[in-house]
């Protein structure tokens, strides 16, 4: 019979008997429960959930705890049908239970005790939220058993199980919100835990005494998660125990009482927002690394290491209830303390877990990294270290090392020696054998790689990571393969570029026979090279060129290349990926000293990922390709890729190879043109049938790089090539996948830029049709719902509206079309939202182009286009909350040429400019501080310019507006000559001239004109 079918009937026949209480029922009922428990309950028995609760509220209600014989059998059949079959209990059966529990803990039999405070555990465990009013009760007897003298065996097994009722208390779902009322049950389990902890520090004494000190450092974990708001007020004290704790189990390094650790008062610098200086183009991805908020004891689930393939994930960590788990709830405790604290509060204890020498305190984290006696051990103190250094790496920025100079350590340096100290033992740490410990070390080094200013710190610290991070690329296990190819990655992209890094990655001339001198370190740091290999080794077997870097040839070797007919075994595809990911970071600054002399391997590599069938390399290598046409474009080389350009060459049906092909002719389509005439065809040719592809994908790109050819010079006196490429472009512009239309829009406002230099140097352009297509593609454009192809559209219309000159615009049509345009920009001006300020500036813009054009105020009046559009504008630059905006419409205000074009908008444009001007100083958003100057400076020039086209009639109707803010217009106008150079303030110069012809015109001016003009004057005055 099957194990559930004997429990089905076992049930049925205890049905019957717990009728009654007499001992004759009572006599029946021991045997019935003597075989539930001898069931095999860890392979699932129970199906029906339902019936097995109804048993436990039978146990509570028709039992009475003092027959001790029947009531253990029952606390024991309750542990395990919640522990090991997964039975959940609530609502009354609950609340019954656990009185029922602890009824049976007050007995004087200690192994009935026992029995009953481990069935309330785990009756507890994820239901103290359910029952507030009961946990009272729980924390009494708890005090009473804890304050109980004695120190014999069967005492500490209940003092154990004890602690356990309370850490099971604290341990409440994370999805679950605990209510107010249970905040001093909580209060009370943390003074407990930590008292226990501090006052009985008898770790390693017993296997019972470590089951309290790792239930109580679990409580408190819990208690972390929990009460996150409260840790600021015992941090301290917190802390001081994750660093007694750490390293017990640790040979040599003796227990320490725990003490409260104080914080070091630092002046923290500010996150900076802008990035280090780069050289631009495309940057490859830094790693993020992502921390889960959720209570997992798993230590691979606490720190997630982020590689370029979604399906590779480092090995999984699983340990068991001994030491392994005690290591790793001591450090977990700590790691939840800095994910629930900000990272500026948990920097200020950097230095009690992180030495600043060899010789400091070994009570530190990486003392656990490197003398834990288990594996585990190393990578759960690992895991903590990993996700220290990543919520750290804001101020890692301000270490520097450097000789002393003065009595005192400054904090840089503090931080450049924590530094130097951490790269060496995480090197030292790489002699392990153990793949884990290895592959959470490389982690590390990865992200201390990338946070690490090396330019600021002694030199050697790079050539040390190399050494020893070199022999690993090779390792049998793939995951330390791809761990040890993402340090070197990290080490690539670090900013600035460094000889030092050249000279490890690559060197050009080999090593003499003696032992180099090493680099100015402190003596102590001897112990850094992992005695793995030296780069005076002897190079692999098949290198083609000893002038190729070691890490480019074993790149290239993991995505296929054979080298001097060597057979080349392509390893697994995180290898793969990774190798590619490599070969991106060492495009952006080691390009001409690595990569250029050896393009045909890595156009080789290409190839074959390309063709690869897996979706991912070819993505990879794609982007790839992305990174290295903007360095040869960045290069502007010629001579030396023109046998490069067209060798991957886009074919047909095969889509993922088209795509970075289009992308990468518009990264370097500038020095492409000095390729001979023959391969300038055939690219162009290409593009155009890249321009017709079934895929989408394969179609924008191919407009792009279309539009970046026109403003190619050469290009642009060759009309039928800007008319086939703006044909090109409209077609693909129907195109109704969104990143489709968003690329091809983009390509409008490129192919519009163009049409506008055409125009401007008296060339012949495109004919009328194709521009009157154009301009109702991009006045239905403007309708679009995302607003990034709004904003191109935009300024693809405030382009093309300069080209509308009288000739054109006698046709009716385009007279048309023209009005229609300029009303869907005003209306975009008019747009509110978070995103549509983007939108909104660069329909500004467009104003700001299209009102250049003079034809426009002559040929389409008939609408009555003006005054709505300088309202709109006038509104803008006084109301909007947006100062990019309010910039953008000062300047397209600014446009207009004559005085005739402003029409009777122009006194009511005063009046808003100078509105606007006396509103500029008061800012809602403190982001929009950095654009104040701007806004002012953009004003008064606008002023200025107003005041270039002032005539006798405008004098009076402006008296009213200018007396009251000539005071401050004088002041601003003042500042802004200052600030600005001559060459940007002509409108403010010629302000001045335009006032004094006016005045000496021979006009008769009355008292208020004269006021005005003096007023004007004064503004306007220059030194």
């Amino acid at each position: 019979m099957a194990a559930a079918e004997i429990f089905e009937s076992l049930c049925l026949k205890l049905d019957k008997l717990l009728c009654g209480t007499n001992q004759a029922k009572s006599e029946a009922v021991f045997p019935t429960l003597d075989q539930l428990n001898c069931l095999n309950f860890s392979v699932p028995t129970i199906f029906n959930e339902v019936k097995a609760c109804r048993l436990i509220h039978q146990f509570c209600t028709s039992l009475d705890h003092t027959d001790e014989r029947l009531t253990q059998l029952c606390m024991q059949l309750i542990t395990k049908l919640i522990v090991l079959q997964h039975i959940p209990v609530d609502g009354t059966t609950l609340n019954l239970s656990v009185r029922w529990c602890l009824q049976a803990a007050t007995s004087p039999n200690k192994a009935l005790v026992l029995d009953a405070l481990l069935a309330l555990e785990a009756l507890v465990r994820k239901n103290g939220h359910n029952i507030p009013w009961l946990l009272d009760l729980i924390v009494q007897h708890a005090k009473e058993v804890i304050e109980c003298d004695g120190s014999t065996q069967p005492q500490e097994l209940l003092l154990v199980a004890v602690y356990k009722c309370l850490e099971a208390s604290t341990d409440i779902p994370s999805d679950i919100e605990p209510s107010e009322s249970l905040d001093q049950h909580f209060a009370d389990c943390q003074t407990i835990f930590i008292s226990h902890l501090c006052n009985n520090p008898a770790i390693n004494s017993s296997v019972a005494a470590n089951k309290l000190a790792e239930t109580c450092l679990q409580g408190l974990n819990n208690l972390v998660h929990i009460q996150a708001a409260s840790l600021q007020q015992e941090l301290g004290l917190i802390l001081g125990i994750v660093r007694s704790y750490m390293v017990c189990g640790i040979k040599g390094i003796e227990f320490s009482q725990p003490v409260k650790l104080t914080p070091t008062v630092l002046n923290l610098p500010q996150k900076n927002q802008k990035s280090a200086e780069t050289t631009g183009g495309a940057k490859p991805r830094r790693r993020k690394y992502r921390f889960t908020k959720k209570k997992e004891k798993k230590v691979d689930n606490e720190v997630r290491f982020v590689v370029s393939s979604d399906r590779y994930n480092p090995a999984t960590i699983r340990l068991d209830y001994n030491s392994d788990l005690g290591m790793a709830k001591r450090v977990n405790l700590g790691h939840s303390c800095s994910c629930h604290e900000d990272a500026a509060t948990v920097f200020t204890y950097w230095s009690s877990f992180m030495p600043e020498s060899a010789t400091a305190d070994k009570h530190n984290l990486l003392s656990c990294c490197l003398l834990d006696p288990t594996s585990k051990g190393k990578v759960c103190a690992l895991n903590v270290l990993l996700g220290l250094i990543t919520r750290s790496k804001t101020y890692l920025a301000s270490a520097e090392s450097k000789e002393k100079t003065a009595s005192f350590t400054s904090f840089s340096a503090m931080l450049g020696l924590t530094l130097i100290e951490l790269n060496a033992k995480l090197c030292l740490s790489l002699s392990d054998r153990s793949v884990g410990v290895l592959t959470h070390a490389l982690k590390c080094l990865a992200v201390l790689a990338q946070n690490t200013p090396y330019h600021r710190m002694a030199p050697g610290l790079i050539t040390k990571i190399v050494r020893n991070v070199k022999p690993l690329v090779s390792f049998r296990d793939h995951r330390v393969q791809v761990t040890a190819l993402v340090v070197l990655g990290s080490l690539l992209m670090n900013e600035p570029p460094l000889p030092e890094t050249q000279r490890a990655i690559f060197k050009l001339e080999k090593e003499p026979e003696a032992r180099p001198e090493r680099p100015s370190l402190p003596a102590e740091d001897e112990e850094y090279f992992a005695q793995f290999s030296s780069d005076e080794e002897e190079p692999e077997a098949g290198t083609s060129d000893d002038s190729m870097s070691w890490l480019l040839h074993k790149c290239l070797r993991n995505l296929g290349v054979m080298f001097d007919n060597a057979p080349a075994k392509l390893p697994v595809l995180p290898v793969q990926l990774e190798a590619l990911q490599v070969l991106s970071a060492m495009s952006r600054n080691y390009f001409e000293t690595m990569m250029l002399m050896h393009l045909n391997y890595i156009v080789r590599a290409l190839e074959m990922s390309l063709a690869c069938q897996n979706e991912e390399v070819a993505l990879h290598a794609a982007r790839l390709i992305e990174f290295l046409g903007d360095a040869m474009g960045k290069g502007r080389r010629s001579a030396s890729l023109s046998g490069q350009r067209c060798s991957i060459a886009p074919r047909r049906g095969c889509f993922r190879a088209r795509i970075p092909y289009c992308e990468r002719w518009a990264a370097i389509v500038w020095p492409a043109f000095h390729l001979p005439r023959n391969k300038q065809v055939l690219c162009i040719m290409l593009l155009f049938d890249c321009s017709k592809d079934e895929q989408g994908a394969v179609r924008s790109a191919a407009a792009r790089a279309l539009s970046v050819c026109t403003l190619h010079q050469s290009l642009q006196e060759d009309e039928g090539f800007i008319v086939d490429a703006t044909l090109a472009i409209l077609e693909n512009f129907q195109d109704t996948h969104p990143i489709g239309r968003l690329k091809t829009s983009w390509s409008l406002g490129c192919l519009s830029d163009s049409l506008v230099l055409i125009h401007s140097a008296g060339q012949g352009g495109i004919p009328d049709a194709i521009l009157l297509r154009l301009l109702r593609a991009s006045v239905e454009g403007l309708s679009d719902r995302n607003y990034k192809v709004q904003s191109n559209v935009g300024r693809t219309l405030g382009n093309l509206l300069q080209l509308l000159d009288e000739k054109r615009l006698e046709d009716p049509q385009i007279q048309k079309v023209g009005g229609q345009a300029i009303e869907a920009l005003v209306q975009t001006c008019g747009t509110s939202g978070t995103q549509s300020k983007v939108a909104r500036w660069n329909a500004c813009y467009a104003l700001a182009n299209a009102l250049q054009n003079p034809a426009l105020f002559e040929r389409v009046g008939a609408t009555n286009w003006q005054g709505t559009v300088f309202s709109t504008l006038g509104g803008l630059v006084v109301g909007c909350k947006n100062f990019k905006v309010r910039i953008n419409a000062a300047l397209a205000l600014s446009a207009p040429r004559k005085r005739e074009h402003y029409g009777t908008s122009f006194i009511p444009l005063w009046a808003a400019l100078l509105q606007a001007l006396d509103q500029s100083q008061t800012i809602e958003d403190l982001a929009e501080y950095k654009h104040r100057d701007q806004l002012v400076e953009q004003i008064c020039l606008c002023l200025g310019h107003l005041a270039t086209l002032l005539q006798k009639v405008d004098l009076s109707p402006l008296e009213d507006r200018l007396a009251p803010a000539a005071d401050m217009l004088q002041m601003q106008v003042r500042r802004v000559l200052d600030r600005l150079v001559p060459e940007k303030s002509g409108d403010l110069v010629a302000a001045t001239s335009a006032i004094s012809v006016l005045e000496s015109n021979g006009n008769i001016y009355s008292a208020a004109e004269q006021r005005v003009l003096a007023c004007l004057k004064t503004v306007f005055v220059t030194q």
